[in-house]
């Protein structure tokens, strides 16, 4: 349970990442 909480949490973390970099280029253009 442990492994798959930080697997997916790891992915949860890179989604969001995206999502950031999404936004921030948004506003850069």
């Amino acid at each position: 349970p442990r492994v798959f909480l930080r697997r997916t949490h790891k992915k949860t973390l890179e989604t969001v990442a995206i999502e950031i970099l999404r936004s921030y280029a948004v506003d850069l253009s």
